[in-house]
């Protein structure tokens, strides 16, 4: 661990804990999103805390940070700089939490130094004709499940209405992750008749909100309500997504050649892409980008300045 132990009263794993107790009462109260507290803990408990554990918190400046970093770069060569700005985060929450309490003066700021300028990049999207590919592949796996593994079948046909979810709402991993069954209304259309989705209580990284989906979002919520057997999806408590398929997913992509697009330099696809999938898709449709940042709880600026690229 670095540093020395000058005052262990107030060293970083003590006022974690204090940070992590206040971090907790502002979701409680929905100040806070509770998939941002559970990234922080995660991050502060498995990279950050075992380095600072016995460090006081006032002896950790700017010069720490830069050691901490060369630590984490020598321990994970493939740390990106977006994993970096996560711990640095993390470590802010703490030293915040110090700061309010009165045990710090004030809170260090870390400088970090890049050879290059960063670039806002999502993952890629799914164009037409990849999209049209990975849907039939998803459902030939199940339907060769299905005759020697009847619990993978199952997993199978989630992972298949998952993708078709994802790619007609815009969600975020985590929010479709949390959605249960009785936050989902189903509503139709004046203009066509046609039925969409319109989703409650979404619980994000920006807190709570709502969207409506596009109409091919019903398909896959009807079939996990025939698949789980809920009689009365309303009164249901129940996460409409058991399990998160990630490891059949990326062999899924893999096996259909999706896993990397082809941009310069190639960049993989996970299920974040279908968030990207649905902006672009709608971008190509004439929706208005107003409309779509406000449907996917993000900002305007963010639509025009990196999926409008596409």
């Amino acid at each position: 661990a670095a540093g020395n132990i000058s005052n262990p009263k107030y060293t970083f794993d003590k006022v974690k804990d204090l940070a992590l107790a206040h971090y907790k009462t502002l979701v409680d109260i929905q100040i806070r999103s509770q998939i941002t507290y559970d990234g922080i803990e995660s991050i502060l408990k498995s990279r950050v805390t075992p380095y600072f554990k016995n460090v006081p918190v006032a002896n950790i400046d700017n010069a720490m940070w830069h050691k901490y970093k060369e630590h984490i770069l020598n321990k994970y060569p493939n740390a990106t700089r977006g994993t970096l700005h996560q711990y640095k985060n993390a470590v802010r929450v703490v030293l915040n939490e110090a700061y309010r309490r009165g045990i710090i003066k004030q809170v260090p700021t870390f400088k970090d130094e890049y050879k290059s300028k960063r670039i806002e990049m999502p993952r890629p999207w799914f164009t037409s004709a990849e999209y049209s590919k990975l849907h039939p592949t998803i459902l030939a796996h199940a339907e060769y499940l299905r005759k020697v593994d009847r619990r993978q079948y199952e997993h199978a046909m989630e992972l298949y209405d998952y993708v078709i979810f994802g790619t007609n709402t815009g969600m975020r991993v985590g929010e479709m992750n949390n959605v249960r069954f009785c936050d989902i209304d189903i509503a139709v259309d004046k203009l066509n008749g046609k039925k969409f989705l319109i989703i409650s209580n979404i619980k994000g990284k920006r807190g709570t909100g709502t969207c409506q989906s596009y109409y091919g979002a019903v398909k896959a919520f009807e079939s996990r309500v025939e698949a789980r057997g809920i009689n009365d999806p309303k009164k249901s408590q129940e996460k409409l997504f058991l399990i998160h398929h990630r490891v059949m997913f990326n062999k899924i992509l893999e096996r259909t050649g999706l896993k990397w697009a082809k941009t310069n330099p190639p960049a993989k696809r996970d299920f974040v892409s279908l968030r990207s999938t649905y902006i672009c898709f709608r971008l190509l449709n004439g929706v208005p980008v107003f409309e779509i940042a406000n449907n996917c709880r993000t900002s305007v600026a963010v639509i025009e300045n990196s999926y409008a690229r596409y």
